[in-house]
């Protein structure tokens, strides 16, 4: 005889956050990141693909064993801890050593360790809900994680925004030629 899950509101609703707050780990920052070495550190188009695309190559060889790691772990929650210290460190070890190779190794880094968050969210699904109602709340995780795009978006659009607010004013204000605007 099989158990009918019935979760309480409080962890779907822990859930649903989880699936906001981590929707732009899962796809990786490399939007982000290619605005940030094209701009900031002046890389050529064809470095910034090379970097961006060392995640994507790393996320579809660590998918099998992620998956296999998840089936094998008991606490898929730390898992979720563990990722996003990693993909924390990456992300800032990409700030501290901008070059090909240092952002390469990042990148790889942050790829292989992304794809926990798919698979330890599903699994946490699985457990909460039960197989009967898994595709429905699956929907609901990838409306949340779409959510979590949206907002991680307009986020560093607003940011981006008042950044670049702020640095025209300083220019009008300090009466910075056009040559010295450009090093702002």
């Amino acid at each position: 005889m099989t158990q009918k899950a019935t979760p309480h509101h409080r962890s779907l609703w822990a859930l649903d956050w989880l699936n906001v707050l981590v929707a732009d780990v899962k796809t990786g920052v490399g939007p982000y990141l290619a605005v940030y070495l094209q701009a900031s550190r002046h890389w050529e188009p064809v470095s910034i693909g090379l970097a961006i695309s060392a995640m994507g190559f790393a996320s579809v060889i660590a998918q099998i064993p992620t998956g296999a790691l998840t089936d094998h772990v008991r606490h898929k929650r730390w898992m979720i801890v563990v990722a996003a210290a990693v993909v924390a460190t990456g992300c800032l070890w990409i700030v501290a050593q901008p070059t090909l190779l240092g952002v390469l190794a990042a990148q790889a880094l942050i790829g292989s360790t992304a794809t926990v968050f798919p698979a330890a969210i599903a699994a946490i699904t699985l457990g909460l809900v039960g197989p009967a109602k898994l595709a429905e709340r699956m929907g609901r995780n990838e409306a949340c994680n779409h959510a979590g795009n949206v907002g991680a978006a307009l986020l560093a659009g607003l940011i981006g925004y008042a950044i670049a607010l702020d640095r025209a004013t300083c220019c009008r204000v300090h009466g910075a030629s056009p040559e010295r605007r450009r090093a702002y």
